[in-house]
């Protein structure tokens, strides 16, 4: 049995595990990891996690940026899983006609996959239903696909291992389905997707085009003991309201963006329906 001690921090009972399954602060120290988090986030307002984009022309690398500002190639990834939210991007241009001076900004998108900001340019009203919008339509790809033209991605945020805070990875259609099937293995052995250690990697695919992409990989690594699930979702409850946001500046295009239309054609409709 896992060995563990009681810590209390404003209140709220916090499961101190003495030899964690993997090296989370707030899991072997929960107290220094929750004053730490109020004293940065206090005050800020609208705070955001760092983000790791997803790499261009079929990489098998993350790139993140250590404590140092150095960045830093990683072909995996290991942490907790600690949230998901599908969210739709729309783009007047595509990727390979944007100029310097594009931040990658969607023109549209949805957070919660019922209704869309809008573009008065492109004609799509605020408010406007997804379900009906032409642009989410199948076979709406302006390259000629029988994908949809607005992207279906989904945000998810990773614990890292050695770290107190987050880091999101915006996965394109490409790889969304690779996920949803990781969640509904999980499931199917009545695992939170928070109550395990995940592994996640990236393999290089190509189209029927002939352009190389990079999908995401997914693998369980460990269980999480049932004091650690504890810990976790209690750490959850801090911070979900921070990464429930999606607002369209964080949504800026990643390099992979350039075949999300391939993903929409050929990987988005393998895996069905959204779970979500």
């Amino acid at each position: 049995m896992t060995e563990q001690a009681a810590v209390q921090t404003q209140g709220q009972t916090s499961v101190q595990i003495m030899e964690p399954t993997i090296n989370l602060p707030m899991l072997s120290d929960p107290e220094e990891a929750k004053l730490t988090i109020q004293e940065n986030l206090d005050g800020l307002g609208d705070m955001k996690f760092d983000k790791i984009n997803m790499p261009s022309g079929g990489g098998i690398s993350f790139t993140i940026v250590d404590e140092d500002g150095k960045k830093i190639p990683l072909t995996e990834l290991t942490g907790v899983l600690l949230h998901k939210k599908p969210f739709k991007a729309w783009y007047i241009k595509s990727y390979d006609e944007k100029d310097e001076d594009d931040i990658g900004i969607p023109d549209c998108f949805s957070e919660d996959n019922i209704h869309g900001s809008g573009c008065k340019e492109a004609g799509i009203p605020e408010g406007q239903l997804c379900k009906t919008c032409p642009k989410n339509q199948w076979g709406s790809d302006r390259r000629g696909g029988k994908g949809k033209d607005c992207a279906e991605k989904i945000r998810i945020h990773i614990l890292m291992e050695g770290n107190a805070f987050p880091k999101f990875i915006d996965l394109p259609p490409t790889s969304t389905g690779n996920f949803k099937d990781y969640v509904k293995r999980l499931a199917n052995k009545l695992n939170p997707f928070y109550g395990v250690v995940t592994t996640t990697g990236l393999e290089s695919d190509k189209s029927d085009k002939g352009i190389e992409y990079s999908k995401t990989t997914f693998a369980k690594a460990a269980n999480l003991s049932k004091e650690e699930k504890v810990a976790i979702k209690q750490y959850i409850g801090t911070i979900e309201s921070i990464m429930e946001r999606i607002s369209p500046e964080s949504i800026a295009s990643d390099e992979a963006d350039v075949i999300d239309y391939v993903g929409n054609s050929e990987g988005a409709a393998s895996s069905g329906e959204q779970l979500y």
